[in-house]
């Protein structure tokens, strides 16, 4: 398993944009660099945008609406979300550059609109969540 240093880490932060940051959760568990960014909705409600690679290596744009429960501290999300992806392009690899390039352009506004455009997943086998 490939480390990463919390240096490592905080440069590919600082490099990001429009407050997207690197989703050290993801790579723990999955061995994939990732870019993650979260939109509070309101009180108990949050959009959280997830930016990597599919499995044609075009950059996807993975979106979850997450639900608070107060009473238990935890976020809960239902279905599968939405997916989009961003560029047609299949990269050779899988780089971060291309992702942290992408962040330049997805502010909060272009992210709620891209989510407006973007249908709930359905592929028969999960029952899909509802439109957000």
């Amino acid at each position: 398993m490939q480390m990463m240093t919390q240096q490592q880490v905080q440069e590919i932060n600082d490099k990001c944009k429009n407050n997207w940051e690197f989703n050290t959760t993801y790579y723990v568990y999955h061995q994939e660099k990732t870019l993650i960014k979260r939109i509070i909705i309101d009180d108990e409600s949050y959009l959280e945008f997830t930016l990597g690679y599919n499995s044609q290596n075009q950059i996807q744009l993975r979106i979850s609406k997450y639900y608070t429960q107060k009473h238990i501290g935890t976020a809960i999300s239902e279905g599968l979300g939405k997916s989009k992806v961003l560029e047609e392009t299949s990269y050779k690899r899988k780089g971060i550059n291309n992702l942290i390039i992408k962040t330049q352009n997805l502010t909060d506004d272009e992210l709620l609109k891209i989510n407006a455009e973007t249908k709930v997943i359905n592929n028969g086998i999960f029952v899909p969540s509802s439109e957000f």
